[in-house]
């Protein structure tokens, strides 16, 4: 049994080896060919083409395989020869057979689902070292990864020790001045008017006096002759120029700026202290605008009204 599997072995060897001296003669009868072509000149009508085929060497039988090996080695010596080295036939071969995997790989990720985490090669913060909300912390005690504020600090900027700009209380009472920071002048009266616009007057109006167009809207909603549709419920906006708004502080009017009156909404998270002052300086531009007497307004200007 031992000796019929060695020259079995033997045998698919010598087969294996006898192809790869096929591919030899393949390739160099291919590539001398290419080499031995001369160009012919342009009037020549000669045909490109051989009329006699080349004759080409026969396959050597098994048992001639040993000479065979000693001419291709001699002529490789002599330099006649241009049989292709077979490490480079090897080496196509390989590389062939490796330009096949990358797309096969993909092929076979993208046609069954995974659970493990996709091959970003650009990650573009996909993956960042943090927390989930109520993920657990095992630095801490407690375990958790969102921490309480630390009692007896405050964050930059954010130390609020002036009450009289951030809520509009001078010695316990309501401011009745601006506060020092800024100064009463027309570029603050517009930065106002700007910040109103957008914020004040869809309930209060351009002028002040409470007919914004959602206050219009909502009215007429509740005044409906067969009953407030879809039991809407509205708190009129209050006329800026009612008498109980006119003689208000203007620290009061910040505070309700900031925090909201009755149903009316604070707007500290979305508006600046400054810009909330710069509303209360218009809103006193505006109260003051229908209240005047005459003699408040300049010599010049009075032949216009």
């Amino acid at each position: 049994m031992d000796s019929d599997h060695l020259r079995t072995h033997h045998s698919l060897v010598r087969a294996f080896s006898s192809g790869i001296d096929v591919l030899d003669e393949w390739f160099a009868a291919a590539f001398a060919s290419t080499l031995e072509q001369q160009p012919f000149p342009s009037r020549d009508r000669r045909s490109i083409l051989h009329r006699h085929r080349i004759a080409r060497p026969k396959v050597p039988a098994l048992q001639d395989r040993g000479v065979y090996e000693d001419a291709r080695r001699e002529a490789h010596r002599s330099g006649g020869g241009s049989l292709m080295p077979r490490i480079i036939i090897y080496a196509l071969l390989i590389l062939t057979l490796l330009a096949f995997l990358p797309p096969v790989i993909a092929a076979n990720a993208r046609s069954k689902p995974n659970s493990n985490r996709p091959i970003n090669l650009i990650q573009d913060m996909d993956l960042q070292a943090k927390f989930l909300p109520q993920s657990e912390n095992n630095l801490f005690a407690d375990k958790q990864s969102q921490r309480p504020q630390i009692v007896g600090t405050v964050a930059r900027g954010e130390t609020y020790l002036d009450t009289h700009f951030v809520d509009g209380v001078v010695d316990g009472q309501w401011a009745t001045t601006i506060p020092k920071q800024l100064s009463m002048d027309m570029e603050l009266l517009l930065r106002g008017q700007d910040r109103f616009n957008i914020y004040c007057t869809p309930c209060h109006g351009y002028s002040g006096a409470g007919n914004g167009t959602i206050n219009q809207r909502a009215m007429e909603l509740v005044a409906n002759a067969e009953g407030p549709v879809n039991g809407t419920v509205w708190v009129a906006a209050k006329s800026l120029h009612d008498a109980t708004v006119a003689i208000q502080p203007i620290g009061q009017i910040y505070n309700s700026v900031t925090h909201g009156v009755r149903n009316m909404a604070g707007y500290g998270s979305q508006v600046p202290p400054k810009d909330r002052w710069a509303i209360v300086a218009y809103v006193r531009a505006l109260q003051r605008s229908q209240n005047a007497t005459l003699e408040e307004v300049p010599v010049d200007k009075r032949g216009g009204l």
